[in-house]
């Protein structure tokens, strides 16, 4: 695996992390809002190494 392969997986994973944090924090900030909807992050493998998130 080359260095830039193994960044790049590091930011991938560091990303999908903080958009599950963000997901979390909006679900906790909104939780006494009876019109707020709870959301889930799916976390799903694209490809050998390569992740996606959905919301």
């Amino acid at each position: 695996m080359s260095l830039t392969s193994a960044l790049s997986i590091a930011q991938s994973a560091l990303l999908t992390t903080s958009k599950q944090t963000s997901i979390v924090s909006r679900n906790v900030a909104d939780a006494s809002n009876s019109d707020y909807a709870r959301r889930t992050a799916v976390v799903t493998s694209t490809a050998p190494g390569a992740r996606s998130v959905e919301i």
